[in-house]
This record gives C-alpha cells, sequence and structure tokens, in this order.
C-alpha cells in the first residue's frame, strides 16, 4: 500500500503535464480494499491446497520417507507448474516492455518535419472589438513580427495558425482547376495552415519553390503552398508548382501554387503526414485568425528570452495578452507522453513479474535441493565432485525453466499483434526483442539457481551419513 502511494505520486510528477486532471488521481480506498481482498484470497486458496494434501498423508509413511518429509509429489509438480507460469508470463511482459520501450527510442528519433531546437512558440489573442477586419488583424501581427524581430537572440520570426504539434487541425476540400469536379464525399481533402513568409524559415522547414511574400496581398492573386504528401497524392508523376486549384470560399479561387513544403507531423511523431495546403495570412484567409501562434528562432536558451519578447508585444498594444509561451521541443516531447507512459508502466509490471520469478524460482530449487540433501550427500560421498552437483541441480531446473521460457514465447508471438498499433519504426516481432528478453530472463534465471545449487554443492557427506 505505501508503495503504491509512492507510485501515484511518481507518476503524477512525470506525467501530469501531459495527462489532463493526472493530478486529481488518488489511492481510492474501494480499489485498494479489493486488491487486498484479492491478495488475501490468493493466499487462502494457494495454502489450502497443500494444506489438504499434507493432511490426507499416511502419517507412518510420511515420517519413514526423507523423500516425502516436505512436501508430496503431486504438491511438487503444482509447485514446479506456478513458477513455469510466472516465468512464461513475465518473459510475456518483459518482451512487451521490450518492444514498447525500443518504439519509444525510435519515436524519439523521428523527424516531425520541422527543428525543434531552440525554436519557442507563444499564442496571441487580438482584441476583436479593437481589430474588426482581416486587414487591421494581418497589419497588427506584422507590426508585432517585426517587433519581435528586433529583440536580441531572435533570429527570425513567423505567425501560424495551427501549430503543429499544438492538438488541433483545420481541414479543407478543394478542387484542381482543369480536372472534373467531384462532390460529396469524393473531394479532396487536406490540412490547411496559415503562415507568415519566414515561417519555413524559423521552423527550418525544406521549400522548394518560394515562400510567401510582402507582394502577397489582400488585393493580389490568391497563392497557396502545398506540401511534399499533397503533391505525390494529387500530382503524381508531374511536377506541382505552377498549377492551379480553388477553394470553397469564393475569395479562394484559382490559386497558384507557389511552393512545395517539407512534410510537417501535426499531432505526434508517430503519424505519418497528410496532405497540407499553407495559405498566407495577408490574403485574408479563413476562418478568424484572432488568435494565432507565433514561432521563434534563438541563438540561445528559447525561454530566457520571454521576458523581453513581452515587452515588444506590450510595446505595440498592450492589450495584446500572451498565453502558452514554451518551447516547440516540449510541444514534440509531449506528444509522446502516451507511448512513454505505456512504456513505464508495461516496464515498471514487467520488472516486478521478473522479480517474482526469480523469486519462485529461487524457492522451488532451494526446496528441492532440502528434499535430495541425503541423496546428494551420498553422491558427494561416492565421489561426486562439486561441478557434478552443480550439473544434476540445473540439470533439473533447466527443465522447469525450459518449460516456461517456451510457453511464455509462444505466447508472446500469440500476442504481439496486439501491440501492432502501439509500436513504432520497429515490427512487433522484432527479432531483436524476442532474442534480449529470453536470454535476460535465462541469466536472471541462472543467478537465482546458482545459490541453491552452490549451498547444495557444499553438502557435508559425513553430517548427512551421520543424521541419517
Amino acid at each position: 500500500m505505501l508503495l503504491s502511494k509512492i507510485l501515484v505520486e511518481a507518476v503524477q510528477k512525470l506525467f501530469s503535464p501531459y495527462i489532463p486532471r493526472l493530478l486529481d488521481a488518488h489511492l481510492d480506498f474501494a480499489v485498494a480494499g479489493f486488491a487486498v481482498g484479492l491478495a488475501f484470497c490468493a493466499g487462502i486458496l494457494f495454502g489450502v491446497f497443500p494444506a489438504l494434501q499434507l493432511s490426507s498423508s499416511n502419517l507412518i509413511e510420511f515420517l519413514k520417507s526423507r523423500e516425502q518429509k516436505y512436501s508430496g509429489k503431486s504438491v511438487t509438480a503444482f509447485r514446479r507448474v506456478l513458477v513455469a507460469g510466472q516465468i512464461a508470463l513475465s518473459l510475456v511482459l518483459v518482451i512487451g516492455a521490450g518492444l514498447l520501450v525500443r518504439s519509444f527510442i525510435d519515436l524519439l528519433k523521428a523527424d516531425p518535419g520541422f527543428q525543434s531546437s531552440r525554436l519557442l512558440t507563444m499564442e496571441l489573442t487580438v482584441p476583436s472589438s479593437k481589430y474588426a477586419n482581416p486587414d487591421s488583424i494581418a497589419a497588427i501581427y506584422q507590426l508585432v513580427l517585426q517587433r519581435l524581430s528586433e529583440v536580441p537572440g531572435i533570429q527570425s520570426s513567423a505567425v501560424v495558425k495551427p501549430l503543429p504539434m499544438g492538438g488541433t487541425q483545420e481541414e479543407t476540400v478543394f478542387k484542381i482547376d482543369g480536372r472534373p469536379t467531384p462532390s460529396g464525399v469524393d473531394m479532396p481533402l487536406a490540412s490547411y495552415t496559415i503562415a507568415s513568409p519566414d515561417y519555413y524559415k524559423a521552423a527550418n522547414i525544406p521549400l522548394r519553390g518560394r515562400s510567401f511574400s510582402d507582394a502577397d496581398r489582400s488585393d493580389a492573386p490568391p497563392v497557396v503552398i502545398i506540401s511534399q504528401e499533397m503533391a505525390r497524392q494529387f500530382w503524381p508523376g508531374e511536377d506541382a508548382l505552377g498549377h492551379v486549384m480553388s477553394l470553397p470560399d469564393p475569395r479562394w479561387q484559382h490559386m497558384t501554387i507557389v511552393g512545395i513544403a517539407g512534410d510537417v507531423k501535426k499531432f505526434a511523431l508517430s503519424d505519418s503526414p497528410g496532405p497540407e495546403m499553407y495559405v498566407p495570412y495577408s490574403q485574408r484567409p479563413y476562418p478568424s485568425m484572432l488568435t494565432m501562434s507565433f514561432v521563434l528562432r534563438t541563438d540561445r536558451d528559447p525561454l530566457s528570452l520571454t521576458n523581453e519578447l513581452q515587452q515588444a508585444v506590450k510595446s505595440v498594444d498592450s492589450d495584446l495578452p500572451l498565453a502558452n509561451v514554451q518551447p516547440m521541443a516540449e510541444l514534440v516531447s509531449r506528444s509522446a507522453s502516451a507511448q512513454k507512459l505505456s512504456a513505464s508502466v508495461l516496464g515498471t509490471f514487467s520488472v516486478v513479474a521478473l522479480i517474482l520469478a526469480v523469486v519462485g524460482i529461487y524457492g522451488v530449487i532451494s526446496i528441492m535441493v532440502n528434499e535430495r540433501n541425503h541423496e546428494i550427500g551420498v553422491r558427494i560421498a561416492l565421489g561426486a565432485q562439486k561441478m557434478d552437483v552443480l550439473r544434476l541441480v540445473f540439470s533439473q531446473a533447466a527443465r522447469l525453466v525450459a518449460a516456461g521460457v517456451t510457453c511464455g514465447f509462444v505466447i508472446a508471438i500469440l500476442l504481439s499483434r496486439l501491440l501492432t498499433s502501439f509500436v513504432y519504426g520497429i515490427k512487433a516481432t522484432d527479432p531483436f526483442t524476442f532474442t534480449v528478453a529470453p536470454v535476460a530472463l535465462l541469466i536472471a534465471a541462472s543467478l537465482a539457481i546458482y545459490v541453491p545449487a552452490l549451498r547444495a554443492s557444499g553438502i557435508d557427506p559425513m553430517d548427512t551419513l551421520r543424521n541419517e
């Protein structure tokens, strides 16, 4: 119970920034009571069987037989089955944890499509009472961008909506000029992002063609930048630059594709980027631009510039509130929080299961050695060496461990398909994990066997024969 309380607090400290309402979690007395009751029931249940076996034994034969001193054959077999089951289940958990940990490591190495290091993000909301039309909103953002770029340490600045890894996404249907216009569900769909000219420079997103410019005003011909995935899907085998497309909004008809940007993951590192289009914030895009996000490339720790940035914004308009000031690297890390939590939880369970399995192996082998003290003493008296005794104990224990590992390996393969949707960058039957996990379990089991085996090899045959 004490360990449970400690673990709950540890999980809250580690994952509360990433999981909503996690700080409200607590050790529930109903759940704890159920767990305690279950533990007592398990103890009683697994104590009843050997007790019944012992009570039904022939007392005279029991006292005469050294082999029956501790337990009957059925109890011994049942005990070995339980330990083999422990080994099998612990191997399943170790393999599952290994898959998730490897997947999480690969996930952290995944390319989100932009460079998150030294990139600061913040959110700005302009009051609709002061900025009523799109042109005035675009103008205030332009002025804020200019002031932010003057802050020492800022290399480039841009405005965007929605922010990648920000948890939201806009989508729109579109049609390609010069092609038959589909209708209803057949119309193509793409993510819709509003951006300023320096967005690709600030986020370090590869761009072919040109970015937006100051010439792309509301009275200029509409332009659009599309992602590589969008170009691959809708202009396969040809260069999409210069092609024309239209949106349902009358203001966005006959948009010329002026650039093709690298694919950006919108929600999580495990995402597969879909088609995405970018429109300039200066051409009156829809929907509202009252709330936008800034991305700022810095030459130092991004958070060290927070005060200067706030002052720069206040110098434009004291009514402009900044919110959600945070490094982009934190957003990227947060996007992998679910995988991190899964790997941590399953990893903890696998460690506990491994410890239980090792304790079970140690207990069974210790009892087996105690039950065979006389036999081992006689063997030593007849000339058996230390290695012979170690080999005897390990050979018997090996059958128990091999049975558990084999069953666990088969179960893990059968259950691996359930983890397919949780792993990234590796297969659910990853050969490395399915090799290392059994080897690790065998090493741990060998250590558990070695202690009672070493004790058995040190039995004094004279003491054994004298007691007999």
